[in-house]
This record gives C-alpha cells, structure tokens and sequence, in this order.
C-alpha cells in the first residue's frame, strides 16, 4: 500500500489538473512499455531465427553438402537448373521442377524439355 499513499499524497498536493495530467503521463508510460515489449519479441524471434540459420550454415559448411545455386554466366555453365547441386539436393530439385514445368501442369513444353536434358546430361 506504500506506493498507493505515495500517489495519493502527491495527488493532493498538485490538485485535480495535475491529478489528471499524471494519469495521462502514467497511461501513456504504459503504452510505450508495451509497445517495447512488442518491439522486443520482434526482436527476439528474429534473433532466434539467425542463430538457427547460422547453425544451418555451419552444418551445411561441415556436411560437405552444397545445396546453394551458384551464379550462371550466360554461355559459361551449362548447368542452370541443378547448378551445383549432387545427390539427394539434385533429386530433389528435380521434383519440385516437374511439378512446376510440367506440361500437363500449366508449365512451358520447352523449358520442362531443357530441364530433364540437364538433369539426365
């Protein structure tokens, strides 16, 4: 009840403006810490979310897997759709392209073509 009679005393002393002015300054405090709050789990879940990433490197890095794609110079590499990627990463990739490129799927004849040509090259 210490802080109760702190207000109350403080309260008399500055009249019913000052009353009410300290309110508003109270709510608005409590707003803004809210408000940080908020910013704060922001905050907080992006950097759980990089440290999970940077882990995911790391374990990539020392795997020896290599899942990126690496940068296609037109003419240079041959390979556009499985570039740099062996093994299970190629198959997979393989099938997320048929489902997108397949012709009886909406996608272009030509493109799908190309693609299973790298693939089985």
């Amino acid at each position: 009840m210490e802080g109760l009679n702190t207000f109350f005393y403080y309260a008399s002393a500055i009249g019913i403006a000052g009353t009410v002015c300290f309110l508003v300054c109270l709510y608005l405090l409590k707003k803004s810490i809210e408000r940080n709050r908020e910013a704060n789990k922001k905050i907080s879940n992006y950097v759980v979310e990089n440290t999970r990433l940077l882990f995911e490197i790391a374990r990539l890095k020392t795997s020896g897997e290599r899942q990126h794609i690496k940068t296609v110079y037109s003419g240079a590499n041959k390979e556009v759709f499985f570039c740099g990627l062996e093994g299970q990463a190629r198959k997979d990739r393989y099938k997320q392209l048929v489902k997108l490129l397949h012709p009886d799927n909406g996608g272009d004849k030509q493109l799908f073509q190309k693609m299973m040509e790298e693939y089985e090259g």
